[in-house]
């Protein structure tokens, strides 16, 4: 087995330079990150569901949203847990 010793100062470089190309890696893999907030259309097309019954959810407190000029969006986050807390293993158990 080889070794090799670093002053302080080298490790620190060499763990710099390691940080730059890990992240340059990770951001050539994803050059678009997915945004948090999406829109009606795209909650419609997530859950499967009409616009109307997106308007349910959100009248009942089951689905987070925020409204800007108008235009109302959801988090990602909030749409995929709605779909978890629904999640049923077997075929027969109603949803709740």
């Amino acid at each position: 087995m080889k070794i090799i010793l670093m002053t302080p100062d080298e490790f620190l470089e060499m763990k710099a330079e390691l940080i730059k190309e890990v992240s340059a890696t990770i951001s050539m893999a994803n050059p678009h990150p997915v945004s948090a907030w999406i829109r009606t259309p795209e909650a419609c097309k997530r859950l499967n569901i009409s616009g109307s019954s997106l308007q349910n959810l959100r009248n009942s407190g089951k689905l987070a949203f925020s409204k800007v000029n108008g235009t109302i969006f959801y988090r990602v986050a909030d749409v995929e847990k709605l779909l978890e807390s629904n999640l049923s293993t077997n075929k027969y158990e109603k949803a709740s």
